[in-house]
């Protein structure tokens, strides 16, 4: 194994000592796994790796909500009388 050696704060690193304490391992076992979720993420790590972190499904629900979000948004932008039947509920 080799080692990649990062310069922080103190502060933050007395942060990152204290919560990798409070979850039961060590601040080098906190570094992998926040960069392999990181990694995860931006969808570098293939689907088993990515499982083994919980963010499978993380990206897809993601979306779906945002697209749910910008269709509600887009449905009253494009009907007034919505937009005026949800002030008329936020009065009451």
């Amino acid at each position: 194994m080799s080692a990649i050696n990062v310069r922080v704060d103190p502060d933050f690193r007395r942060l990152v000592g204290i919560v990798a304490e409070a979850q039961g391992g060590d601040v080098s076992s906190f570094v992998r796994l926040a960069l392999k979720r990181e990694l995860a993420r931006l969808h570098y790590l293939t689907d088993s790796e990515r499982q083994a972190v919980g963010l499978l499904d993380e990206p897809i629900r993601g979306e779906i909500k945002k697209l749910d979000k910008l269709n509600r948004l887009g449905s009253r932008l494009k009907d007034p009388d919505l937009v005026k039947q949800q002030s008329d509920k936020e009065r009451r």
